[in-house]
């Protein structure tokens, strides 16, 4: 058992010891975002390999500095595309208006021929019938790196936004030209300020953070700095008293939190209304973080269960928006189908369906952000995809399989067994608890372990349906909270 706590420990020590700026708030390696940066895996497993330092500096420095131009580049093609054909007029915040920070996906919208977002949708409605205005500020994900696909795209995207009815704050509309003087000098600065968080090496850990502090220098880019000049820029609009901030607290939110607490006495309310998983280190806010100032006001959870007992960091219950189907599935069948759901993490999905190879027969319900086609070098003749929701699926299964995906949680709230496929010496991606483990859910870490833990768990599952329906029990009740009107209205304070 891999003990998590220290690395939270060593980190902690590193943030309070060194000194607190926006590259110190952002640094990759001290986020430990396990899907960015393989510090996390290597400092738990104690992986250890000597390299030289300066080659690793000026190596990732070089590569920080190339890809990093490329994309000032891109942004800005995007402020270019943005002043010449965003037409809609200038939305004049009042005290009243709901501040939504959220992710939009151009690629999406321009797809669907309208605006649409999954994160708050269940909340738009309440807001209607209550006569609250609301004002996105949007991160923009989904652009085509193809440059005649972004001219496209961008043209499609911003038509169809200018006929939306919703309030934008995009970015692009409050930068000044000083303000893409210091993107360049945030950006210039950046390798070299993270020198500045080499810790003495007395051990194998602190060598392990120091590599991970070289290599890391080329993954973090322009997009936390924008995000934190977006932030102080925020602050200088008197209207806005809170902003609701989608939040798994990566690096672009802990850069506009520090700015926006740093330049102003705006609240921001973290909403963290999905699954989290004890491996996604970067989501669990630390008293460190509320320390350096990148924390969020408020932390609005899921479930109960997600409640972390912090001394300084307040954590309050949230609300599932995104999770009403769990609240009105009521299908008590137990089908007879072995149903695998993808990640968004292509790697973790391919794994798992090659260990499926000898079941019989493998429904297959890929991520929807992920296209099918990834998959084929993988996929046996016993694999069936389909394009079913989930929950159309939950009634068919006799089971479920999956990785890194917060659906596993569901299936069980919804009373479906549930496998984890997990790698040996890899951290698992594990949304469940030990509430059910070895009776309604367990650990897979090969082909032979798939098939018998799917023997163990339909055995139990035949002659133990009320203790199954306990454990699906608890698991709805801890892990979620429903999206009625009273729980949106109580969580967004909007009466």
């Amino acid at each position: 058992m891999i003990e998590i706590q220290k690395l939270y420990d060593y980190v902690g020590r590193v943030r309070q010891q060194k000194k607190v700026d926006i590259h110190s708030i952002i640094n990759t390696t001290l986020v430990s975002n396990p899907y960015i940066t393989n510090f996390p895996k290597d400092f738990l497993f104690n992986n250890f390999k000597k390299e030289s330092k300066l080659k690793l500096f000026i190596f990732h420095s070089i590569k920080f500095y190339f890809f990093n131009t490329i994309r000032f580049i891109f942004f800005i093609q995007i402020v270019f595309y943005y002043k010449f054909l965003y037409k809609k007029p200038k939305h004049d915040i009042s005290k009243d208006d709901l501040i939504l920070d959220l992710f939009i996906d151009i690629g999406r919208v321009v797809k669907d021929g309208s605006f649409s977002e999954n994160y708050f949708s269940t909340l738009y409605p309440i807001l209607k019938n209550n006569k609250i205005s609301h004002v996105f500020i949007p991160r923009v994900v989904g652009l085509s790196r193809n440059p005649i696909k972004l001219h496209k795209q961008l043209i499609s995207f911003f038509k169809i936004i200018n006929q939306d009815s919703n309030y934008f704050l995009f970015e692009f509309e409050l930068l000044s030209f000083n303000n893409f003087l210091e993107l360049i000098w945030l950006c210039l600065c950046y390798p070299f300020k993270t020198l500045r968080l080499f810790s003495k090496e007395k051990n194998k850990q602190d060598i392990v953070f120091n590599i991970h502090l070289l290599k890391d220098i080329s993954k973090e880019g322009t997009g936390s700095f924008t995000r934190y000049i977006l932030g102080k820029n925020i602050g200088k609009i008197k209207n806005i008293s809170k902003i609701y901030s989608w939040s798994e607290f990566q690096v672009i939110e802990r850069a506009f939190n520090y700015a926006i607490r740093k330049n102003s006495d705006i609240k921001v309310y973290a909403c963290q209304f999905l699954v989290n998983y004890p491996v996604y280190f970067n989501m669990h806010v630390q008293d460190i973080d509320e320390f350096n100032g990148s924390a969020p006001h408020k932390v609005l959870v899921n479930g109960s269960y997600y409640l972390l007992e912090r001394e300084k960091v307040d954590f309050q219950l949230g609300v599932s928006l995104r999770y009403q189907n769990i609240f009105d599935y009521q299908s008590q069948n137990i089908g007879s189908n072995v149903v695998l759901l993808g990640s968004y993490l292509i790697h973790e999905t391919k794994n798992v369906l090659k260990l499926v190879s000898n079941i019989d027969t493998v429904i297959f319900k890929g991520h929807p952000e992920v296209g099918i086609d990834v998959f084929r070098d993988v996929m046996g003749e016993n694999i069936k995809v389909t394009n079913e929701s989930i929950y159309d699926l939950f009634p068919k299964a006799a089971l479920i399989i999956g990785s890194a995906t917060g659906s596993l949680a569901e299936a069980i709230a919804c009373g479906v067994s549930v496998i984890v496929v997990a790698r040996e010496n890899e951290l698992i991606t594990n949304p469940l608890v030990d509430m059910g483990k070895g009776e309604m859910w367990d650990i897979a870490f090969n082909a032979i372990e798939v098939e018998q833990k799917i023997k163990k768990l339909l055995e139990f599952r035949n002659k133990n349906m009320d203790e199954i329906k306990i454990i699906a029990t608890w698991y709805k009740d801890n892990f979620f909270i429903e999206p009625s009107e009273e729980n949106i209205v109580k969580t967004f304070e909007l009466k």
